[in-house]
């Protein structure tokens, strides 16, 4: 069967050749990206948005590629003939056997040439000026493919979220998009697209697997969907570890754990003591051994001598290509709904406070006055899971759209005890169980509990329930109902599980 090229598997041949190799010749063994899916789907949604900008557009909605070709060839006859500024979306091309869409295909009558322009839902700049050189090659693939028919390119361009535009009107997304002049760069580049192409044909027509290590090119500039198969770290079938030595770090990259691997370890019982570099990696290794769980008294002692009321907040939060609510810029991190429980006796059953935003307003605008509605005390407790690097700083932002003094101060009182009352640090130090794979949340109540609250949910992890939420809001929302209850219960659980970790420690 012919084998073709695009321009993502290009990308994927230039990050490791043996990502492109399996993508093309084993696809069974990738493993799925929810959070990789919803960028997808964003970026799909962020292109669609930008088009009210052009006028005298067409679109190549043909998925089949001859088709596509086709339809793009009579569109360029068409405007060439009309001598009229015109934009083809989705143009479609192929040569050498590599198939592109271009995103704008833009022609420019005075000139009779014609624009590219490869739209990006992200920020391009790796620093301030720079661009990032994936996204360079990515238009010059493109470059390469269409220069090599018969029309004539003027210029490329980047196309990417405008930082500086605001959303004043629900739906009205005029100016959303920036350009930035690539022509030179990409130029420059071309003379090597060729040799990359036959590079990454060879490539997928071996026969043979490449044999290619894992390190940090798993993780630039995309998660590779095949780390877990290269670096081993599952379970092989009959094999029987008590520990495995991934559980160490949050993926088989972080240096302890390839260094451990490489060395031909899977199992932490056997790893010898002079190889682990840190306190709780020893402990790790001590219960794996003796299956006796780490509790560390000074770990109990917090618990026992936190005060009262304790609160237990946690946010979900929402970042789109472009701008979801009034009086926001694309991007950037935005709490859409939280969950509280207060705690006020040991042997008092918490209370359940919680908010969804279901309106085109900033929510920021509302979410620090509702929760110092709920929080109005001097003396309290506060605590989340990683209130240090997500809740305190979300809670902070909020400071910017508070007016009220009194509301100010006491927003400033839950950050400082926020920071004080992240419980992760805690545990990290002070806590692990037989059979743990890592410190969140979800992995210790499925560990301690006798029942892992997480187990009925409808809404499994946070790219779900930010997908679920993108759902909720729109207007044609089928189930909205529901949907929202399905993010209530989710974060809900969030907070009550600390409780219940917090009880049976105790215990």
């Amino acid at each position: 069967m012919k084998k073709f090229l695009s321009k993502s598997k290009i990308q994927k041949h230039i990050q490791c050749k043996k990502q492109l190799w399996l993508s093309e010749n084993s696809p069974v063994l990738s493993e799925n990206n929810d959070i990789s899916e919803i960028i997808m789907s964003q970026g799909n949604e962020f292109g669609s948005l930008i088009k009210i900008n052009y006028k005298n557009s067409y679109e190549v909605k043909e998925k089949e590629t001859s088709k596509a070709i086709k339809e793009t060839n009579s569109l360029i006859d068409k405007i060439i003939l009309q001598q009229k500024d015109a934009v083809i979306f989705e143009a479609a091309f192929m040569y050498l056997d590599v198939i592109v869409r271009v995103d704008i295909l833009e022609y420019c009558a005075k000139l009779r040439k014609w624009n590219i322009t490869e739209v990006k839902s992200g920020n391009i700049f790796k620093k301030t000026d720079i661009i990032k050189e994936n996204l360079l090659y990515d238009a010059a693939i493109q470059y390469f493919v269409v220069n090599n028919h018969s029309i004539e390119i003027n210029d490329i361009f980047l196309g990417y979220p405008n930082s500086e535009f605001i959303l004043k009107k629900e739906g009205l997304y005029n100016d959303l998009l920036s350009k930035e002049l690539i022509s030179d760069k990409v130029k420059k580049i071309n003379s090597g697209v060729r040799i990359t192409i036959n590079d990454a044909f060879e490539n997928i027509n071996n026969d043979d697997e490449p044999k290619i290590s894992i390190g940090s090119h798993c993780n630039k500039p995309h998660s590779c969907e095949f780390i877990q198969y290269c670096s081993k770290a599952k379970l092989f079938e009959d094999e029987v570890i008590d520990t495995p030595v991934w559980y160490l770090g949050g993926s088989p990259t972080v240096k302890i754990v390839k260094s451990l691997m490489d060395k031909g370890y899977r199992d932490l019982s056997k790893v010898p003591d002079e190889l682990l570099k840190t306190s709780i990696h020893s402990k790790m290794k001590e219960v794996s051994k003796t299956k006796k769980n780490f509790i560390d008294l000074k770990l109990i002692n917090f618990l026992k001598n936190e005060p009262w009321p304790r609160y237990f907040l946690d946010y979900e939060t929402i970042s789109s290509p472009y701008p979801l609510f009034i009086d926001t810029t694309p991007g950037g991190r935005i709490p859409f709904q939280f969950s509280i429980h207060k705690w006020e006796e040991y042997d008092k059953k918490p209370i359940a406070y919680d908010y969804v935003h279901d309106n085109s307003s900033n929510p920021q605008n509302i979410l620090g006055k509702k929760i110092g509605q709920i929080i109005t005390e001097k003396e309290f407790g506060i605590y989340t899971w990683h209130g240090r690097s997500v809740e305190a700083p979300i809670t902070k932002k909020l400071l910017e759209f508070t007016k009220d003094p009194k509301l100010y101060n006491q927003l400033k009182i839950i950050i400082e005890k926020m920071m004080k009352g992240d419980l992760l640090p805690y545990f990290k130090n002070s806590f692990y169980m037989f059979g743990q794979k890592n410190w969140s949340v979800k992995s210790i109540a499925d560990n301690l509990l006798d029942h892992n609250p997480y187990s009925n949910l409808n809404i499994k992890g946070g790219a779900e329930a930010m997908d679920i939420y993108h759902q909720f809001r729109k207007k044609d929302c089928l189930d909205k109902e529901k949907k929202k209850q399905d993010l209530i219960d989710y974060c809900a659980v969030d907070t009550s599980v600390m409780i219940d970790i917090w009880k049976t420690l105790i215990k």
